[in-house]
C-alpha cells in the first residue's frame, strides 16, 4: 500500500496526488524480487489536504442546475403571464390541434377492418 498525496474537497470529493513513499511490495516489485506492482493507494495523513471549495465537477454540476433553475422560473412567468394576458387562448388553440389529430385518425380513432386485413391470424 503505498501513500500519496490527498486533497479533499468540501463536496467530499477527493484527488489523488503524486506519490510519497513506496510500500514493500512496490519495493520488491522495483527491485525485481516481485513481478507484480503494487497497486493499492493510501492517504500520508500529514499530506492530506482540505480545500475549502468544490470539485470542478460539482462546480460545473452547480452552475447548470442553476441555469436550469433559472430557466424553469422564466418559463413559468412566462406561462402565466401568457394567461392573464390570452386568457383560454392557448387552450383553445391546444384543442383545435387536438381536433385536427382525431380528425386524420377517423372518427373513432381505432383501426378499421382495412387496417387491420394484412394481419394473418396463423398460429
Amino acid at each position: 500500500m503505498c501513500y500519496y498525496r490527498l486533497a479533499i474537497y468540501e463536496c467530499k470529493h477527493t484527488i489523488y496526488g503524486r506519490k510519497m513513499a513506496y510500500c514493500k511490495v512496490q519495493q520488491d516489485f522495483l527491485s525485481g524480487k516481485r513481478g507484480l506492482e503494487c497497486t493499492t493507494k493510501n492517504a500520508h495523513s500529514l499530506q492530506t489536504l482540505r480545500l475549502d471549495s468544490d470539485c470542478e465537477k460539482c462546480r460545473k454540476l452547480d452552475e447548470l442546475q442553476l441555469r436550469t433553475k433559472q430557466a424553469l422560473k422564466e418559463l413559468r412567468e412566462g406561462r402565466e403571464g401568457s394567461r392573464d394576458t390570452a386568457g383560454s387562448s392557448m387552450q383553445d388553440s391546444l384543442i383545435d390541434s387536438l381536433d385536427d389529430v382525431t380528425s386524420d385518425l377517423g372518427s373513432s380513432g381505432a383501426p378499421t377492418s382495412d387496417d387491420t386485413a394484412d394481419i394473418s391470424h396463423d398460429v
